[in-house]
């Protein structure tokens, strides 16, 4: 039986198709940030840098489209993708769920230690973490982009400049490198990954020291490292870049999409989000080539897999189940927002709205 978050109506994602219906998330102000008396602020003294008010490199206001560890040895087989955008009365609005006030745009969203990590923007700047049962928040990490979880702690990324192992209950600093133009982290093959100039750095997690950096031409906009690889993708380019962890080198490069970005990984395959492009790509990773293109799906960057499927925000649109079997997508819950951060955990999909300033959670999504 899965347990939810005491503070989430348990709201059944039930798929029929008919005509979409959504409303607008109230933006003219800004909402009041949620509060808690068990909430700490940590800004930290192991660096002197200044946080500006564009703390992430997101993208801009520019047209969408609107329309683990992996170890594999066999071909994936590849059903015609297809889409299905319409929605039932049954099938709920994110704008309906039970919410956290997050106070400002919400973007990239993790789980961890019992929480939710999410990335808020200026005013507020700060990554915030949102107890999964109470709903409270009990942690602000003043500047933070983006972080990843650890076994023993989080790390995160502080304004483009330095990277940070954290207390994931007090916030407390435990270790902090200089990395330059690192507004993305992940944790795997025994280390931590982030963007640098020349391409991506990684770091040693017990002496916190750079360790190795692979070149990557043609930059870095998110990364995803599992035990056997190193994903990064470039959206300017539209790729997909695959680094070998035991040599530290690129051993493939494939094209996905326009604004390649967010990356999912399962038993099924690598997932990457195209996000101008409005699809989403499937790689088998035993050919590193793509074997299938869902469409109509990936604009609102967001991806992420569980419970068997993977889960995808298309803008202004809603959040889809893609099922491996068939590569189908199907709509679970319709916005007018922007979904930019998804995670998926204990059989809830947590949520984060960049327009309504929210963390929302959807029960049970199938």
């Amino acid at each position: 039986m899965r347990r939810s978050p005491r503070w989430v109506p348990l709201v059944a994602a039930v798929v029929v198709m008919t005509s979409a219906c959504a409303s607008d998330a109230d933006t003219t102000s800004e909402p009041a940030r949620a509060t808690s008396t068990a909430v700490q602020s940590v800004t930290s003294s192991a660096s002197s840098t200044t946080t500006s008010a564009t703390t992430t490199e997101r993208e801009p206001a520019e047209t969408l489209a609107t329309s683990t560890t992996l170890t594999t040895s066999t071909t994936l087989t590849t059903p015609t993708p297809t889409s299905t955008t319409a929605a039932s009365p049954s099938v709920p609005d994110v704008a309906s769920l039970t919410s956290v006030d997050l106070g400002a745009a919400a973007w990239r969203t993790i789980y961890g230690f019992g929480a939710v990590w999410i990335q808020v923007d200026p005013p507020v700047d700060q990554l915030i973490k949102v107890d999964a049962v109470s709903g409270e928040i009990t942690l602000r990490v003043d500047g933070a982009s983006s972080a990843a979880v650890a076994d023993d702690a989080l790390w995160v990324t502080v304004a483009g400049e330095t990277t940070r192992k954290i207390d994931p209950v007090s916030g407390a600093v435990l270790a902090s490198v200089s990395t330059p133009g690192s507004y993305y982290v992940s944790v795997g093959a025994g280390a931590v990954w982030v963007p640098d100039p020349a391409g991506v750095a990684r770091i040693d997690p017990a002496s916190g020291r750079i360790v190795a950096t692979v070149p990557v031409e043609g930059g870095v906009s998110d990364l995803y490292a599992a035990d056997d690889a190193v994903w990064v993708t470039q959206k300017d380019l539209g790729n997909l870049v695959r680094i070998d962890p035991t040599t530290n080198l690129v051993v493939a490069t494939l094209h996905t999409g326009a604004g390649a970005h967010a990356i999912a990984v399962d038993e099924h395959g690598v997932w990457v989000a195209n996000y101008r492009a409005g699809t989403v790509s499937r790689i088998d990773p035993s050919t590193n080539t793509v074997v299938a293109t869902i469409d109509h799906v990936g604009s609102g960057v967001g991806i992420t897999s569980g419970n068997g499927s993977i889960y995808a925000s298309q803008r202004g649109v809603g959040i889809f189940r893609i099922d491996p079997a068939t590569n189908e997508a199907t709509l679970i819950a319709s916005t007018h927002d922007w979904n930019y951060g998804l995670s998926y955990v204990n059989g809830v999909l947590w949520i984060s709205g960049v327009d309504a300033h929210t963390l929302s959670a959807l029960p049970d999504p199938g």
